[in-house]
């Protein structure tokens, strides 16, 4: 009996010092995200069907400086690209002020972003062949102009010249941090064109966008450094 409970004695001992495994991978807390003074970087895009053609490529490029703890201010830029076939492009090129404002300063973060942007916009006709006889109709809108030919075979391609397009952006999201000063984010984004020379012509689109943000100076650092036992 003596030598059993001497024997428990140790055990208890013994396991009251060492490290219990699931404490030895631990986390590190860095700096908070999202503070005043800081720096944020990050790139954002998405894919969907458009309003004007049939298919939109947007990808948004963003920087902001850290005016408040959550809330950000600086440049966006966006380019986007809208297509049907290998015979309607649309590209535009626009940027302007943006403003952030994190919910949180937690690894999982809520946030809404807005911007307004000024660009051009480029709208191209490419390899269009018409067969015999055939006619081309004559189509004129405020976002596009289409010159009418009729006869044999012939290829027409056409550019119109930039036109000034302003363009309206507003995102609402959650980022998650992955790595040190890395995150993740998974938005919904509205984009408003509007175009000066015809103010009666407005454009809208919804798109899931995916983007990466880097804020110098980890915001978070995960460690599997074993602790020691004493």
């Amino acid at each position: 009996m003596k030598t059993t409970l001497l024997l428990l004695l140790v055990s208890l001992s013994i396991a009251s010092r060492a490290q219990p495994i699931s404490q030895q991978v631990h986390t590190k807390p860095g700096v908070n995200p999202f503070t005043r003074k800081s720096w944020q970087i990050g790139i954002q895009g998405g894919y969907s069907k458009a309003e004007f053609i049939s298919r939109n490529s947007t990808i948004q490029l963003y920087g902001g400086y850290f005016v408040a703890n959550k809330l950000s201010m600086g440049l966006s830029g966006t380019w986007v690209a809208e297509w049907t076939r290998n015979v309607l492009h649309e590209n535009t090129l626009t940027i302007g002020p943006a403003i952030r404002y994190q919910l949180t300063q937690t690894r999982i973060s809520p946030f809404l972003a807005a911007s307004y942007q000024i660009g051009a916009r480029t709208l191209t006709i490419a390899n269009v062949t018409v067969n015999p006889a055939a006619v081309v109709t004559v189509i004129t809108t405020p976002t596009g102009s289409y010159t009418t030919i009729s006869g044999s075979n012939f290829t027409y391609s056409s550019s119109n010249k930039p036109t000034a397009i302003h363009s309206r952006s507003l995102t609402a999201g959650i980022s998650v941090g992955v790595v040190s000063s890395m995150r993740v984010d998974v938005a919904l984004n509205w984009q408003g064109n509007a175009f000066p020379a015809y103010p009666e012509v407005k454009r809208e689109l919804f798109q899931l966008q995916f983007g990466l943000n880097y804020q110098p100076g980890a915001t978070y650092r995960y460690s599997l450094r074993r602790k020691p036992i004493h």
